[in-house]
């Protein structure tokens, strides 16, 4: 009698008609499961390593996970007036004023009055 083999529940017989694009997608969300699991039992840790030992690496992972282009949606403001219009663009430099000055090393200082 020849000796069978026990399979995984979960394995199972390839079909010879299986679409490729299904079975890419189902390989993909496998692995982006099993990817999930292992980072939520240590991926913090591993990341923090890998940013202090291996910058370079850790630089072209971050690239990696980026999109690859960011789409803008088209914003009306032909019914801003020109003071909300003055407004709002001293809102967005003040806001990169900000950012720039956190990245310098610490918390920019609150102006005052508001």
């Amino acid at each position: 009698m020849p000796k069978r083999t026990r399979r995984h529940p979960r394995c199972r017989p390839l079909a010879r008609d299986l679409d490729p694009n299904a079975a890419r997608g189902a390989l993909g969300q496998a692995f982006l499961r099993a990817l999930a699991a292992s980072f939520r039992h240590d991926g913090a840790k591993r990341l923090r390593e890998l940013s202090e030992q291996r910058p370079h690496d850790y630089l072209k992972l971050a690239a990696a996970l980026l999109p690859k282009e960011y789409r803008l949606k088209a914003v009306d403001l032909s019914d801003m007036g020109d003071a909300e219009l003055t407004r709002a663009l001293a809102m967005v430099r003040e806001a990169i004023r900000q950012k720039e000055l956190e990245g310098q090393g610490g918390p920019a200082p609150q102006e005052a009055g508001g």
